[in-house]
């Protein structure tokens, strides 16, 4: 083991990470995320077809850590919502977290969600997500939370909003073993057609059959650059808002489809 103290839990998670020519941010990733205070029992590294060093440089990382599975797998080509939900189907552990290849994520980000999931009951299907704060390459602060900047505050009178728009940031998404079946069961059946992406989707499925939690802290660096594959904190462009609504409209029909 490192010479990084490891606080002992028994709460157990598996990280998913998808990256795609992310080979300048990953080792900072990879740092925030084996030196939290509780530690992953997995990473599962979906790398979608990158043509840099991504993958030599988290192998040579994890070399270091090697109490901490890691699992590199092959994504499906086809975007960051294929890569993420069809990694699911590697998960073990009863909670999984999405990260993002070029974040990093504040030292207690884990150890804050343990104390919100032991007040929930484990028996329906939950997503816990959390604020970020904006920074920029350098990880320097912009001045804002991703949640400031879409002017959003996701309390009980305003969860059903997510229906019609996200709020739900994928880096800092939390699923329990109860959702993560649903989803997968969905996936298998169904595939990614009419998912529009794939953090609204599980907070869709969760929101439908179990529950969101709210935890309102930034506890991840959201780092915000030219290079971004999804998620950039920057305002639609006009000409993309009708085809924005149209698949919108796909995926609440494939919702409502929805069955267990």
């Amino acid at each position: 083991m490192t010479a990084s103290v490891i606080a002992s839990s028994d709460f157990h998670y598996d990280v998913i990470l998808c990256s795609y020519n992310g080979g300048e941010y990953i080792s900072e990733q990879l740092t925030s995320i084996v030196t939290q205070s509780i530690q992953p029992q997995k990473v599962v590294l979906s790398d979608d077809g990158s043509t840099d060093n991504t993958i030599s440089i988290a192998e040579r990382f994890m070399r270091e850590y090697s109490e901490i599975e890691l699992i590199i797998i092959k994504g499906p080509g086809f975007g960051p919502s294929a890569n993420f939900l069809s990694a699911l189907k590697y998960i073990t552990s009863e909670y999984v977290f999405f990260s993002d290849q070029d974040d990093v994520w504040e030292r207690h980000k884990v150890s804050s969600y343990e104390k919100y999931i032991k007040l929930h009951s484990k028996c329906k299907a939950q997503l816990y997500f959390s604020d970020s704060l904006l920074v920029d390459k350098s990880l320097k602060p912009i001045g804002k939370t991703h949640l400031e900047f879409l002017g959003v505050r996701p309390d009980e009178k305003a969860k059903s909003s997510i229906l019609f728009s996200n709020y739900v940031q994928g880096a800092t998404i939390c699923l329990n073993n109860e959702l993560v079946s649903l989803l997968r069961t969905d996936i298998e059946r169904h595939g990614f057609s009419g998912i529009v992406i794939h953090d609204w989707w599980c907070a869709l499925v969760a929101f439908k059959f179990g529950e969101l939690i709210f935890i309102n802290k930034p506890l991840i660096k959201y780092r915000q650059h030219d290079n971004n594959v999804i998620g950039c904190a920057r305002r639609p462009i006009f000409g993309k808002k009708m085809l924005s609504m149209f698949l919108k409209f796909k995926q609440l029909i494939r919702l409502f489809a929805f069955s267990v």
